[in-house]
């Protein structure tokens, strides 16, 4: 929907509900008296007749009702705006709209760096394309620079900035929307600790281990000492995870669970060998790497992640 679209409509519905006395005049402007609620006048129509971002809110609210057989209706909108949203989907219920109980405001805190926020007085605001070339800048020095005579400069420079956009999509979607997020770029581009790349580098280093060992030659599964045990459990947990995170709308029950999950398989790496291994635990301990890195690959693309082959 488009602004223009709504504007004159909104200001018409606000009139229309005033005609039928659900709306009241308080010293020259149209509104809802939701004091009752202990949420205050929400004005919908000004003294010169315009209406509100409430105004329009409400009217495009109702055409999606209108148009579409909604399950929920998101507003991922700043925290500052709370109020606005509490007045409007009550002046929505007041209206009769049985769909007023499906709408939620999604809140979101700013993003500050470690000095405290962005603003441009203090001349610190860093555009994204800025903060992405600056991000693959420095993990090309400092993790790709090995491969320099094994790669293309092509595949260099596109891990690069899988590596760098995977780091801002999961450092923004680790912390849950109504905190405060703190953007350190050294920290979010760690290999060793809760980041993106460390959860994308799990997977291109399971990928590369399964790809050089082959198919397993086995399908029987040998679950024996507890490394293996805690991986089984962590795996099966991730269809519980991921309804969850959808169901609460935080994307950060799932980026937890990754980063447990990565945690999980290198821990089993260090303690199960796996190519060394007598059949059937090699053909065993393959099938579980190999169900890891596709746990992970299809958790990090829920996340809008892609999952480098090799890193």
């Amino acid at each position: 929907y488009w602004e223009s679209e709504v504007d004159s409509a909104s200001v018409k519905l606000a009139r229309e509900y005033y005609e039928k006395g659900l709306f009241i005049e308080d010293k020259g402007c149209i509104g809802v008296d939701l004091e009752p609620y202990k949420l205050g006048f929400c004005m919908l129509l000004k003294t010169d007749g315009n209406g509100l971002y409430a105004t329009k809110d409400i009217e495009l609210a109702r055409r999606k009702f209108q148009d579409y057989h909604i399950e929920k209706n998101l507003y991922v909108v700043d925290k500052r705006q709370e109020h606005h949203f509490k007045q409007v989907f009550k002046v929505l219920e007041l209206m009769g709209f049985e769909n007023a109980k499906k709408c939620q405001h999604l809140q979101y805190d700013f993003v500050e760096l470690p000095d405290g926020a962005m603003s441009s007085r203090k001349g610190n605001i860093i555009p994204l394309q800025s903060l992405i070339e600056e991000m693959v800048k420095m993990i090309k020095e400092q993790y790709l620079a090995r491969y320099v005579n094994e790669w293309s400069a092509e595949e260099i420079e596109k891990t690069a900035q899988t590596v760098a956009k995977g780091a801002i999509k999961y450092g923004m979607t680790r912390i849950d929307p109504a905190k405060k997020i703190v953007f350190d770029m050294k920290e979010w581009l760690k290999l060793d600790g809760e980041s993106g790349p460390y959860i994308q580098y799990s997977f291109a280093r399971i990928n590369s281990m399964v790809n050089k060992l082959g198919a397993p030659k086995s399908n029987e599964m040998k679950i024996e000492v507890q490394q293996e045990k805690d991986l089984v459990a962590a795996l099966m947990n991730f269809h519980h995870t991921v309804q969850q995170a959808t169901e609460q709308f935080r994307p950060s029950i799932l980026t937890a669970y990754l980063y447990d999950l990565s945690r999980s398989f290198n821990g089993f790496y260090a303690e199960c060998p796996v190519g060394s291994s007598e059949e059937p635990t090699r053909s065993s301990r393959l099938m579980l790497s190999k169900a890891t890195a596709q746990t992970l690959k299809k958790g990090l693309e829920l996340l809008g992640i892609e999952a480098p082959e090799r890193m």
